[in-house]
């Protein structure tokens, strides 16, 4: 299994995304400020995957122990940032 870093919160990676997304297609900018929401939907999809499987799979413990921290904590950060 692979755990992809999710880097689009970033300033950089986010703006570069949106411009090429606009190059092909229009985004209004209500879609646009709700995105931090669907990223933070995405880390706690994360975190409740790696709990489920690894104790399935008790090789994933250890990545579940390392990853569970971090993305509870950028969620956290997501939701506090927008309220």
């Amino acid at each position: 299994m692979v755990i992809h870093k999710f880097t689009l919160y970033c300033s950089q990676p986010k703006s570069a995304i949106f411009e090429g997304y606009r190059s092909v297609k229009e985004i209004s900018v209500e879609i646009e400020s709700q995105l931090p929401l669907f990223i933070a939907a995405r880390y706690l999809f994360l975190v409740l995957y790696l709990t489920g499987k690894s104790w399935e799979e008790r090789f994933l413990q250890l990545t579940a122990s390392k990853y569970i921290p971090i993305y509870i904590d950028k969620t956290k950060k997501i939701v506090l940032k927008n309220n």
